[in-house]
């Protein structure tokens, strides 16, 4: 018995010193975590209004939380080897460690959590790419929204610039000032135009109209003669309106038949108008969101017409913003065969599906 307990003070004079080193390398490996989390913090909170962070300090902050599971393994290891081991009660021991084990697995679910949120956070670009220019544009995975352009902000940070129209408008002289000016201008004519083509569309069928009234009432040799003026004075008087109305008739074949296809359940079908005069179908509207339709533009291709699928937050005031939205998705229209696809996109950089693709040569 005396010999049995002299043996096992023995071993555990043994265990002793490298119990110590132990200790010291873990508390090394400790204080060079604490450090680099320290760095990461500091450079996370100190960005640029707007900007965003490079790329590699994502891949950074994704090995820092690696290595943080890592030593909770290794302290979780050092207990059960020196410390729970040293308890001579049988009972007792085993439970010690498994609420060791239960405690390590619970901090590297919660450090897989946090490193979730950080992959969401919008700062943290995970879709950037370098232009020809110099500049930088892209997305940030969870928040797609449109595509913004950027430019150098050092070795951690990308400044923001303005948004981007498309994968080309990459030029840096341009402020976002100048940007939103420009887009109103283009809307506020697309509006006008909208608006003329209605006009004449309305004239058209009122004219069509009066064939079938007595003589009377149709139009006198004087508008017929002004109307002919008019066309032979501008040939393509006839060809643009006729285009324009074609064009509203085939974006207007694409709402439903996205609508009649993917959100047949929807109660809400309503024709509205955002600020730049682009046209827009509500699907869905709460005291929170809403839900909408949006024609963007035709494809690469010009088969098909582009609809966005997005959601905006409202605010407290009830008011939203469709610039802020969130887009869902993007679907396809093709003008000839009336066929409709979904892309499975949530930003315009996303590659979309094999069909999308075919279809739209994009």
């Amino acid at each position: 018995m005396s010999k049995d307990i002299s043996k096992t003070m023995s071993d555990e004079k043994g265990k002793e010193p490298r119990k110590n080193r132990w200790e010291k390398l873990l508390l090394i490996l400790w204080l060079s975590a604490a450090a680099g989390t320290v760095f990461f913090g500091a450079v996370f909170f100190r960005r640029p209004d707007q900007g965003i962070l490079r790329p590699w300090l994502f891949v950074y902050f994704t090995g820092m939380v690696l290595f943080w599971q890592l030593l909770v393994i290794f302290r979780v290891c050092l207990w059960n080897a020196y410390g729970i081991a040293g308890i001579l009660k049988r009972g007792k021991r085993i439970l010690l460690r498994v609420l060791s084990v239960l405690f390590c697995i619970f901090l590297i679910l919660a450090l897989m959590i946090f490193w979730g949120i950080g992959w969401l956070s919008k700062p943290l670009g995970t879709e950037i790419k370098k232009n020809a220019n110099g500049t930088y544009s892209g997305s940030f995975g969870f928040y797609l929204e449109r595509d913004s352009l950027y430019e150098d902000g050092g070795p951690f940070y990308l400044r923001y610039l303005r948004p981007m129209s498309g994968p080309e408008d990459t030029d840096a002289s341009i402020t976002e000032k100048e940007w939103r000016d420009a887009r109103a201008a283009e809307a506020k004519k697309r509006q006008d135009e909208q608006k003329k083509t209605e006009r004449k569309s309305s004239e058209t069928e009122t004219t069509t109209g009066t064939a079938d009234r007595p003589a009377q009432e149709k139009p006198d040799a004087s508008c017929r003669e002004r109307d002919a003026k008019q066309e032979k004075s501008d040939p393509s008087y006839c060809d643009s309106n006729a285009e324009q109305e074609k064009r509203m008739r085939q974006a207007e074949a694409g709402y439903r038949t996205v609508r009649k296809k993917w959100f047949p359940k929807s109660k809400s079908f309503e024709k509205n108008y955002d600020a730049k005069g682009n046209s827009y179908y509500m699907l869905k509207s709460s005291d929170q969101e809403i839900r909408y339709l949006m024609y963007a533009r035709n494809s690469s291709n010009d088969r098909c017409g582009l609809y966005v699928y997005g959601q905006a937050r409202r605010n407290t005031d009830g008011s939203y913003s469709l610039t802020d939205a969130a887009l869902k998705d993007i679907y396809a229209y093709e003008y000839r065969t009336g066929k409709a696809v979904s892309s499975g996109k949530t930003a315009w950089s996303d590659p979309g599906s094999a069909e999308y693709r075919k279809l739209t040569g994009e």
